[in-house]
């Protein structure tokens, strides 16, 4: 059976859908792979920072000032990689509510072509069914004209004279 133009518009339209849902796990799957390796570098600073610390307080255990103003030094760049993390996140939200908007979008217009086209393709087969069985269908009219003039038996002739009364149909 060769394909119609809207068989064609029907399988283009589920193609797209199947893409932007496929190019919104992909992001997705992106953006997951920058907030972790966002978290993981930052992370890492803080652990070298908690052993720069640690080493700073081995060699001088008795320099309280000194260590009071590097554990300050670390709570800020720990604060600092909080708000980081956090900016990140939001931005990445922010990226996913974009993206999940446009996915919706153009999952819906893929739909609507593909619906389109579907309500297409079957104006397309009804229009051929019936122009194929028109033919068929004037034929068996035809051969019903024969056979109701040829084939039915003799009725009993009706005269002139006798009308056929009309029924009551009135309910007293």
């Amino acid at each position: 059976m060769p394909k119609t133009e809207s068989q064609e518009k029907f399988f283009d339209a589920l193609n797209d859908s199947y893409d932007a849902i496929i190019e919104a796990i992909k992001a997705g799957n992106e953006r997951g792979y920058r907030f972790s390796k966002t978290l993981i570098e930052e992370v890492e600073k803080g652990q070298r920072e908690v052993l720069d610390l640690a080493r700073k307080w081995a060699k001088a255990p008795t320099d309280a000032p000194g260590l009071l103003g590097s554990v300050v030094e670390a709570m800020a760049k720990a604060q600092s990689r909080g708000l980081v993390l956090a900016r990140d996140w939001l931005s990445e939200v922010s990226d996913a509510r974009t993206e999940a908007r446009d996915v919706i979008q153009r999952v819906v217009t893929a739909n609507q072509a593909a619906a389109q086209a579907g309500v297409e393709a079957a104006r397309g087969i009804v229009t051929s069914a019936t122009e194929a069985a028109r033919p068929s269908a004037r034929k068996a009219r035809r051969e019903a004209a024969r056979g109701n003039n040829t084939a039915s038996p003799p009725s009993e002739p009706e005269t002139e004279s006798e009308p056929s009364a009309p029924e009551s149909t009135s309910s007293q």
